[in-house]
Protein backbone atom coordinates (compact mmCIF):
# COMPACT_ATOMS: atom_id res chain seq x y z
CA UNK A 1 0.00 0.00 0.00
CA UNK A 2 1.34 3.37 -1.03
CA UNK A 3 2.16 5.63 1.93
CA UNK A 4 0.38 8.95 2.07
CA UNK A 5 2.26 12.23 2.27
CA UNK A 6 1.75 14.61 5.17
CA UNK A 7 2.94 18.21 5.28
CA UNK A 8 3.49 19.46 8.83
CA UNK A 9 3.44 23.16 9.69
CA UNK A 10 5.50 24.17 12.72
CA UNK A 11 4.68 27.63 14.09
CA UNK A 12 8.10 28.09 15.71
CA UNK A 13 11.70 27.00 15.35
CA UNK A 14 12.35 27.11 19.07
CA UNK A 15 12.38 24.07 21.30
CA UNK A 16 9.59 24.75 23.78
CA UNK A 17 6.91 22.35 24.92
CA UNK A 18 4.88 22.49 21.69
CA UNK A 19 7.95 21.84 19.55
CA UNK A 20 9.15 18.97 21.75
CA UNK A 21 5.67 17.46 21.55
CA UNK A 22 5.70 17.84 17.77
CA UNK A 23 8.96 15.92 17.56
CA UNK A 24 7.29 13.08 19.43
CA UNK A 25 4.29 13.28 17.08
CA UNK A 26 6.60 13.16 14.06
CA UNK A 27 8.15 10.00 15.48
CA UNK A 28 4.68 8.46 15.48
CA UNK A 29 3.59 9.77 12.07
CA UNK A 30 6.69 8.65 10.17
CA UNK A 31 5.49 5.08 10.54
CA UNK A 32 2.30 5.97 8.70
CA UNK A 33 3.28 8.82 6.35
CA UNK A 34 6.02 10.22 4.18
CA UNK A 35 6.70 13.41 6.15
CA UNK A 36 7.54 16.92 5.01
CA UNK A 37 7.90 19.80 7.44
CA UNK A 38 7.69 23.57 6.99
CA UNK A 39 9.39 25.73 9.64
CA UNK A 40 9.44 29.55 9.82
CA UNK A 41 13.19 29.83 10.40
CA UNK A 42 16.33 27.95 11.33
CA UNK A 43 16.64 27.11 15.00
CA UNK A 44 16.87 24.30 17.50
CA UNK A 45 13.66 22.66 16.33
CA UNK A 46 14.82 22.86 12.72
CA UNK A 47 18.10 21.15 13.67
CA UNK A 48 16.21 18.38 15.45
CA UNK A 49 13.85 17.83 12.51
CA UNK A 50 16.78 17.49 10.10
CA UNK A 51 17.81 14.39 12.03
CA UNK A 52 14.31 13.00 12.55
CA UNK A 53 14.34 10.65 9.56
CA UNK A 54 11.76 12.51 7.45
CA UNK A 55 11.59 13.24 3.73
CA UNK A 56 12.38 16.97 3.64
CA UNK A 57 12.30 20.26 5.58
CA UNK A 58 11.45 23.67 4.07
CA UNK A 59 12.06 27.09 5.58
CA UNK A 60 9.18 29.47 4.87
CA UNK A 61 9.21 32.63 6.94
CA UNK A 62 5.93 33.49 8.65
CA UNK A 63 4.57 35.29 11.70
CA UNK A 64 1.92 34.46 14.26
CA UNK A 65 -1.62 35.42 13.34
CA UNK A 66 -2.04 36.65 16.91
CA UNK A 67 -0.60 39.62 18.79
CA UNK A 68 -0.51 40.20 22.54
CA UNK A 69 0.70 43.77 22.53
CA UNK A 70 -0.52 46.76 20.63
CA UNK A 71 0.85 46.97 17.14
CA UNK A 72 0.98 49.70 14.53
CA UNK A 73 -0.83 49.48 11.22
CA UNK A 74 2.52 49.44 9.42
CA UNK A 75 3.83 46.57 11.52
CA UNK A 76 0.62 44.65 10.99
CA UNK A 77 0.74 45.24 7.24
CA UNK A 78 4.36 44.08 6.97
CA UNK A 79 3.81 40.95 9.06
CA UNK A 80 0.69 39.87 7.25
CA UNK A 81 2.28 40.68 3.91
CA UNK A 82 4.98 38.17 4.85
CA UNK A 83 2.24 35.71 5.81
CA UNK A 84 0.51 36.16 2.44
CA UNK A 85 3.71 35.12 0.65
CA UNK A 86 4.15 32.33 3.17
CA UNK A 87 0.71 30.96 2.26
CA UNK A 88 1.42 31.13 -1.46
CA UNK A 89 4.89 29.57 -1.15
CA UNK A 90 3.57 26.83 1.13
CA UNK A 91 0.71 26.16 -1.27
CA UNK A 92 3.13 25.52 -4.13
CA UNK A 93 5.30 23.31 -1.92
CA UNK A 94 2.27 21.30 -0.83
CA UNK A 95 1.06 20.99 -4.42
CA UNK A 96 4.49 20.00 -5.73
CA UNK A 97 5.04 17.24 -3.18
CA UNK A 98 1.46 16.03 -3.54
CA UNK A 99 0.45 16.39 0.11
CA UNK A 100 -2.48 14.18 1.06
CA UNK A 101 -2.87 15.60 4.58
CA UNK A 102 -1.90 18.85 6.33
CA UNK A 103 -0.97 18.84 10.02
CA UNK A 104 -0.90 22.20 11.85
CA UNK A 105 0.87 22.27 15.20
CA UNK A 106 -0.75 25.33 16.79
CA UNK A 107 -3.58 27.81 16.47
CA UNK A 108 -0.90 30.52 16.34
CA UNK A 109 -0.50 30.06 12.59
CA UNK A 110 -3.25 29.85 9.97
CA UNK A 111 -0.91 29.09 7.06
CA UNK A 112 -1.46 25.31 7.16
CA UNK A 113 -5.27 25.46 7.44
CA UNK A 114 -5.54 28.00 4.60
CA UNK A 115 -3.29 25.87 2.40
CA UNK A 116 -5.44 22.82 3.14
CA UNK A 117 -8.54 24.75 2.08
CA UNK A 118 -6.82 25.84 -1.13
CA UNK A 119 -5.76 22.27 -1.92
CA UNK A 120 -9.00 20.71 -0.64
CA UNK A 121 -7.12 18.20 1.50
CA UNK A 122 -7.79 17.34 5.16
CA UNK A 123 -6.19 19.40 7.90
CA UNK A 124 -5.47 18.01 11.36
CA UNK A 125 -5.29 21.06 13.57
CA UNK A 126 -3.56 20.50 16.90
CA UNK A 127 -4.95 23.15 19.24
CA UNK A 128 -2.38 23.30 22.01
CA UNK A 129 -3.39 26.64 23.50
CA UNK A 130 -6.40 28.88 23.97
CA UNK A 131 -7.25 31.60 21.49
CA UNK A 132 -7.38 34.39 24.06
CA UNK A 133 -5.30 37.46 24.83
CA UNK A 134 -3.87 35.96 28.03
CA UNK A 135 -2.64 32.92 26.11
CA UNK A 136 -1.39 33.75 22.61
CA UNK A 137 -3.01 37.12 22.03
CA UNK A 138 -5.77 38.40 19.79
CA UNK A 139 -6.21 37.52 16.10
CA UNK A 140 -4.83 40.31 13.95
CA UNK A 141 -7.64 39.83 11.44
CA UNK A 142 -10.33 39.83 14.10
CA UNK A 143 -12.60 37.30 15.75
CA UNK A 144 -15.03 37.03 12.84
CA UNK A 145 -12.41 35.67 10.43
CA UNK A 146 -10.95 33.51 13.20
CA UNK A 147 -14.36 31.90 13.71
CA UNK A 148 -14.76 31.26 9.98
CA UNK A 149 -11.29 29.69 9.77
CA UNK A 150 -11.82 27.46 12.80
CA UNK A 151 -15.23 26.29 11.66
CA UNK A 152 -14.16 25.46 8.10
CA UNK A 153 -15.43 22.14 6.80
CA UNK A 154 -12.92 19.34 6.52
CA UNK A 155 -10.84 20.22 9.58
CA UNK A 156 -10.25 17.71 12.33
CA UNK A 157 -9.20 18.94 15.74
CA UNK A 158 -6.80 17.40 18.20
CA UNK A 159 -6.49 18.95 21.67
CA UNK A 160 -4.13 18.27 24.54
CA UNK A 161 -6.55 18.29 27.49
CA UNK A 162 -10.24 18.14 28.36
CA UNK A 163 -9.87 21.71 29.57
CA UNK A 164 -8.93 22.84 26.04
CA UNK A 165 -11.63 20.64 24.52
CA UNK A 166 -14.34 22.20 26.68
CA UNK A 167 -13.08 25.72 25.98
CA UNK A 168 -13.24 25.35 22.18
CA UNK A 169 -16.54 23.51 22.36
CA UNK A 170 -18.20 26.25 24.39
CA UNK A 171 -16.70 29.11 22.39
CA UNK A 172 -16.76 27.78 18.82
CA UNK A 173 -18.82 24.60 18.99
CA UNK A 174 -15.84 22.55 17.81
CA UNK A 175 -15.85 18.78 18.13
CA UNK A 176 -12.34 17.65 19.02
CA UNK A 177 -10.40 14.63 20.20
CA UNK A 178 -8.42 14.71 23.44
CA UNK A 179 -5.05 13.01 23.27
CA UNK A 180 -2.63 13.65 26.08
CA UNK A 181 0.70 14.21 24.40
CA UNK A 182 3.26 11.57 25.38
CA UNK A 183 6.17 13.13 27.24
CA UNK A 184 9.64 11.63 27.19
CA UNK A 185 12.31 12.63 29.65
CA UNK A 186 15.56 10.99 30.66
CA UNK A 187 15.21 10.19 34.35
CA UNK A 188 18.55 10.15 36.13
CA UNK A 189 17.22 10.69 39.64
CA UNK A 190 14.17 9.52 41.54
CA UNK A 191 12.49 12.19 43.62
CA UNK A 192 12.64 11.95 47.37
CA UNK A 193 12.59 14.53 50.11
CA UNK A 194 14.92 14.98 53.06
CA UNK A 195 14.58 18.33 54.72
CA UNK A 196 17.67 18.01 56.89
CA UNK A 197 19.33 20.83 54.97
CA UNK A 198 18.45 23.56 52.50
CA UNK A 199 16.23 22.14 49.77
CA UNK A 200 15.45 23.27 46.29
CA UNK A 201 12.01 24.40 45.13
CA UNK A 202 11.88 25.03 41.37
CA UNK A 203 9.54 26.98 39.11
CA UNK A 204 9.76 26.59 35.32
CA UNK A 205 8.33 28.78 32.58
CA UNK A 206 8.79 31.91 30.57
CA UNK A 207 8.88 35.02 32.78
CA UNK A 208 5.53 36.60 32.05
CA UNK A 209 2.40 37.55 33.95
CA UNK A 210 0.35 34.57 32.74
CA UNK A 211 2.87 32.16 34.25
CA UNK A 212 2.28 33.85 37.62
CA UNK A 213 5.80 33.62 39.02
CA UNK A 214 4.86 36.63 41.15
CA UNK A 215 2.39 34.46 43.09
CA UNK A 216 5.32 32.32 44.24
CA UNK A 217 7.32 35.43 45.14
CA UNK A 218 4.37 36.85 47.05
CA UNK A 219 3.94 33.61 48.99
CA UNK A 220 7.34 34.11 50.64
CA UNK A 221 6.07 36.86 52.92
CA UNK A 222 3.64 34.38 54.48
CA UNK A 223 6.33 31.80 55.27
CA UNK A 224 7.66 31.70 58.85
CA UNK A 225 11.20 32.63 59.82
CA UNK A 226 11.83 29.03 60.83
CA UNK A 227 12.17 27.85 57.22
CA UNK A 228 14.22 30.75 55.82
CA UNK A 229 17.41 28.69 56.05
CA UNK A 230 15.77 25.49 54.84
CA UNK A 231 14.58 26.34 51.33
CA UNK A 232 15.73 27.93 48.11
CA UNK A 233 13.53 29.05 45.24
CA UNK A 234 14.93 28.58 41.73
CA UNK A 235 13.26 30.15 38.70
CA UNK A 236 14.05 28.78 35.22
CA UNK A 237 13.02 30.66 32.10
CA UNK A 238 13.75 33.83 30.15
CA UNK A 239 11.22 36.49 29.30
CA UNK A 240 10.19 40.07 29.92
CA UNK A 241 12.88 42.23 31.52
CA UNK A 242 10.17 44.43 33.02
CA UNK A 243 8.49 41.42 34.62
CA UNK A 244 11.86 40.10 35.84
CA UNK A 245 12.53 43.43 37.60
CA UNK A 246 8.98 43.39 38.93
CA UNK A 247 9.64 39.99 40.50
CA UNK A 248 12.95 41.02 42.04
CA UNK A 249 11.38 44.09 43.64
CA UNK A 250 8.70 41.93 45.33
CA UNK A 251 11.02 39.46 47.05
CA UNK A 252 10.64 39.39 50.83
CA UNK A 253 13.86 40.74 52.34
CA UNK A 254 14.23 37.61 54.47
CA UNK A 255 14.53 35.48 51.32
CA UNK A 256 16.77 37.67 49.17
CA UNK A 257 19.58 35.13 49.42
CA UNK A 258 17.23 32.24 48.78
CA UNK A 259 15.81 33.26 45.37
CA UNK A 260 17.70 32.51 42.14
CA UNK A 261 16.89 33.32 38.50
CA UNK A 262 18.67 31.07 36.01
CA UNK A 263 17.23 32.20 32.68
CA UNK A 264 16.63 29.77 29.82
CA UNK A 265 17.93 26.21 30.05
CA UNK A 266 18.10 23.83 27.09
CA UNK A 267 17.36 20.72 29.15
CA UNK A 268 14.75 20.68 31.88
CA UNK A 269 16.59 17.75 33.41
CA UNK A 270 19.33 20.19 34.42
CA UNK A 271 16.76 22.10 36.44
CA UNK A 272 15.24 18.97 37.92
CA UNK A 273 18.56 17.81 39.33
CA UNK A 274 18.44 18.11 43.13
CA UNK A 275 14.97 19.65 42.98
CA UNK A 276 12.72 18.51 45.81
CA UNK A 277 9.52 20.28 44.83
CA UNK A 278 8.10 21.91 41.67
CA UNK A 279 5.55 24.73 41.84
CA UNK A 280 3.32 25.28 38.80
CA UNK A 281 1.53 28.62 39.45
CA UNK A 282 0.43 29.38 35.87
CA UNK A 283 -3.23 30.10 35.13
CA UNK A 284 -5.05 28.77 32.07
CA UNK A 285 -2.31 26.28 31.25
CA UNK A 286 -3.59 24.32 28.26
CA UNK A 287 -1.76 21.15 29.21
CA UNK A 288 1.08 21.57 31.68
CA UNK A 289 4.08 19.73 30.27
CA UNK A 290 6.37 20.77 33.13
CA UNK A 291 3.91 19.24 35.59
CA UNK A 292 4.00 15.96 33.69
CA UNK A 293 7.78 16.02 33.41
CA UNK A 294 8.14 16.59 37.15
CA UNK A 295 5.75 13.70 37.84
CA UNK A 296 7.77 11.42 35.57
CA UNK A 297 10.92 12.49 37.36
CA UNK A 298 9.35 11.61 40.71
CA UNK A 299 9.17 15.18 42.03
CA UNK A 300 6.06 16.37 43.92
CA UNK A 301 4.12 19.22 42.31
CA UNK A 302 2.08 22.01 43.89
CA UNK A 303 -0.03 23.56 41.13
CA UNK A 304 -2.66 26.24 40.63
CA UNK A 305 -6.27 25.09 40.41
CA UNK A 306 -6.48 26.20 36.80
CA UNK A 307 -6.59 24.70 33.33
CA UNK A 308 -4.61 21.60 32.51
CA UNK A 309 -2.67 21.77 35.77
CA UNK A 310 -5.80 21.00 37.77
CA UNK A 311 -6.64 18.20 35.36
CA UNK A 312 -3.21 16.60 35.73
CA UNK A 313 -2.93 16.84 39.51
CA UNK A 314 -6.60 16.11 40.13
CA UNK A 315 -9.34 18.24 41.68
CA UNK A 316 -8.89 16.35 44.97
CA UNK A 317 -5.08 16.65 44.88
CA UNK A 318 -4.75 12.96 44.13
CA UNK A 319 -1.42 13.33 42.31
CA UNK A 320 0.08 16.37 44.00
CA UNK A 321 -1.32 19.42 45.71
CA UNK A 322 -3.60 22.18 44.44
CA UNK A 323 -3.86 25.78 45.61
CA UNK A 324 -6.40 28.38 44.51
CA UNK A 325 -5.03 30.34 41.59
CA UNK A 326 -3.56 33.75 42.43
CA UNK A 327 -3.64 32.95 46.15
CA UNK A 328 -0.11 33.35 47.57
CA UNK A 329 -1.24 32.84 51.18
CA UNK A 330 -2.72 29.44 50.35
CA UNK A 331 0.39 28.55 48.37
CA UNK A 332 2.55 29.31 51.41
CA UNK A 333 0.42 26.92 53.46
CA UNK A 334 0.90 24.23 50.83
CA UNK A 335 4.69 24.73 50.92
CA UNK A 336 4.65 24.36 54.70
CA UNK A 337 2.42 21.31 54.46
CA UNK A 338 4.92 19.80 52.06
CA UNK A 339 7.80 20.41 54.47
CA UNK A 340 5.89 18.92 57.39
CA UNK A 341 4.34 15.96 55.54
CA UNK A 342 6.97 14.84 53.07
CA UNK A 343 5.96 11.20 53.22
CA UNK A 344 2.44 12.08 52.05
CA UNK A 345 3.85 13.90 49.03
CA UNK A 346 6.20 11.03 48.23
CA UNK A 347 3.19 8.71 48.15
CA UNK A 348 1.44 11.07 45.74
CA UNK A 349 4.36 10.96 43.32
CA UNK A 350 3.90 7.19 43.07
CA UNK A 351 0.18 7.64 42.42
CA UNK A 352 1.02 10.24 39.76
CA UNK A 353 3.48 7.96 37.98
CA UNK A 354 0.96 5.12 37.88
CA UNK A 355 -1.67 7.49 36.47
CA UNK A 356 0.76 8.75 33.83
CA UNK A 357 1.51 5.21 32.72
CA UNK A 358 -2.19 4.66 32.01
CA UNK A 359 -3.13 8.08 30.62
CA UNK A 360 -0.12 9.91 29.23
CA UNK A 361 1.95 7.40 27.35
CA UNK A 362 3.09 6.85 23.81
CA UNK A 363 0.90 3.77 23.59
CA UNK A 364 -2.32 5.55 24.58
CA UNK A 365 -1.53 8.55 22.35
CA UNK A 366 -0.81 6.32 19.35
CA UNK A 367 -4.02 4.38 19.88
CA UNK A 368 -6.16 7.54 19.98
CA UNK A 369 -4.32 9.12 17.05
CA UNK A 370 -4.67 6.02 14.87
CA UNK A 371 -8.33 5.50 15.69
CA UNK A 372 -9.30 9.10 14.95
CA UNK A 373 -6.93 10.34 12.28
CA UNK A 374 -5.04 7.62 10.43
Amino acid sequence: MKMRKILIFAHSSGLGGAERSLLETIDLLKKEFIIYVIVPAKGKFYEKVLNAGIEDVFIVKSHFFYEKLGYSSLKKTIKQGVNFFSIMKSFYIAKRIGADVIYTNSIASWVGPIVSLMLKVPNIWHLRELSVGTSIGNPVFGRVLEKKILESAGFQYLVNSFYVQNWYSSRFGLVSTVAYQPVHIEVTKVGGVDFTKTKKISIFGRLQNQKRQHVVIDSLKFLPDTIVDKVEFHFYGAGSLAYFNFLKDRIDNRFLRNVFFHGHIDSIVDGFMDTNLVIAPSVGEAFGRVTVEAMIFGIPVIGASSGGTLELIGSKSERGSIFSEDNPMELSRKILDYIENTEKYDDKTKVAQNWLADNISKESYCQIFREKFL
